[in-house]
């Protein structure tokens, strides 16, 4: 699963497995027993179950969800790990950090060539994780403290990693202080901030931008024809701001795209599912600014 590699210690700090079952335990019994945590496997997805929180990992995101979605999903295998403390400080740190830099390394990638690009990362501190879904799902958190780890790196055997990513300590600080006014600017009367609950431009149409690429790529993968037949709320997708209701209206409508196409069905929505996938990755600042981000992850599971 998680493990933690701190390579000037020579150290791994990686979670034991308590349990291993076909059955669906239900997810409150990490609070009943101390120090646990759980992982549903299900077919491309690992839903890490914690106390406080609960997080689905996929071949392409890693973004929290309610119980309810974790519910809905039956997995083919649970499993409940337990940690020392040391450990969950180091998972709840890697949780809160957005990812700065990620790549899919071709299988003939050289290795001199992965590691360049690696330092033109410009990573200091923080995290550095190879994703693998094969045979099951592990990540490994390789902890940075410098540049200098990256020269370290054993990255042979290629064509067993799904993803490489990088979450920098001091670049999602430099995030969060240009979103978010110090304390000292805000009466008390605010409240507590958060990355969600700041002012927005009222008339944000991310909904809309997302919409017209998917209309695009039906136009020129279908035709015009078929684009236009689409049925929608244009009220609510063309010309109303961004909302939960609006956004919702506009994934209906890509979902009604994918069930009227009759021919080449599982290529157009592998196609989409890219397209939609780019549009996160592209624009999760001003969804996560919007608390939009996990409808568009839960409709992207769904593809």
């Amino acid at each position: 699963m998680i493990r933690f590699h701190d390579l000037e210690k020579n150290t791994i700090n990686q979670p034991t497995v308590e349990l291993e079952t076909a059955l669906p335990l239900p997810i409150k019994l990490v609070n009943e027993i101390e120090g646990t945590f759980m992982a549903r496997l299900c077919h491309d997805t690992v839903d890490v179950v914690l106390k406080n929180a609960i997080y689905r990992f996929t071949p392409e995101f890693r973004f929290r969800i309610s119980p309810d979605v974790t519910n809905s999903t039956r997995p083919f295998k649970t499993k409940v790990f337990s940690a020392d403390q040391a450990y969950y400080d180091l998972l709840d740190q890697l949780l809160k950090l957005e990812s700065c830099f990620k790549i899919k390394p071709p299988s003939d990638m050289a290795p001199g060539t992965l590691r360049q690009l690696l330092l033109e990362s410009t990573c200091q501190r923080g995290f550095l994780e190879i994703t693998s879904f094969v045979p099951e799902p592990s990540f490994d958190e390789i902890i940075v403290n410098g540049p200098e780890i990256f020269e370290n790196l054993q990255l042979d055997q290629l064509e067993s990693i799904n993803r490489i990513l990088i979450y920098d300590i001091g670049k999602n600080s430099s995030i969060m202080q240009s979103h978010v006014p110090s304390f000292a600017t805000r009466s008390q009367a605010e409240g507590p901030t958060s990355l969600t609950n700041q002012a927005q431009p009222a008339e944000s149409k991310i909904h809309t931008s997302l919409i017209r690429i998917i209309l695009n790529y039906l136009e020129q993968k279908i035709s015009g024809k078929f684009a236009e037949d689409i049925p929608l709320n244009r009220e609510k997708v063309f010309r109303s701001a961004a909302t939960k209701e609006t956004l919702s209206e506009a994934l209906k409508a890509i979902d009604k795209s994918l069930s009227l196409i009759k021919t080449d069905q599982h290529r157009h929505r592998e196609g989409i599912k890219a397209l939609v996938a780019s549009f996160y990755a592209d624009n999760f600042a001003e969804l996560n600014r919007l608390d939009l981000s996990t409808m568009v992850e839960e409709f992207y599971t769904k593809l």
